[in-house]
Formats: structure tokens, sequence, C-alpha cells
């Protein structure tokens, strides 16, 4: 399915994920944990890594 298919049916259904200003809590878990780990990773990344954006 390309790019104006997927647009054309947010359109069609009125959906507008673009504007969605919300952040959405996993159930998980160990949810924080992993988040956490992953903002570490971004804060203090290991040595010769790439991190990208």
């Amino acid at each position: 399915m390309g790019r104006g298919q997927v647009s054309r049916h947010w359109r069609a259904n009125g959906l507008k994920p673009h504007l969605v200003r919300g952040f959405k809590v996993s159930r998980d878990p160990k949810f924080v944990e992993k988040l956490e780990d992953i903002v570490g990773l971004y804060l203090s990344p290991p040595e010769h890594a790439i991190v990208l954006r």
C-alpha cells in the first residue's frame, strides 16, 4: 500500500494521526524500566556508539 492510498483512507475516514497531541503509556509492567534503559542510552551512549535523533 502506497502513501497515496494511506492518505486517501485517512481522509475518507476523518483520521488525522498527525494531530494527536498525547502520549500513551504502555500497560507493560516493565515499561518504566525499559523507558529508563532507552533514555539512559541517549543520555550516556556506550563508547563508539552511533546515536540517531
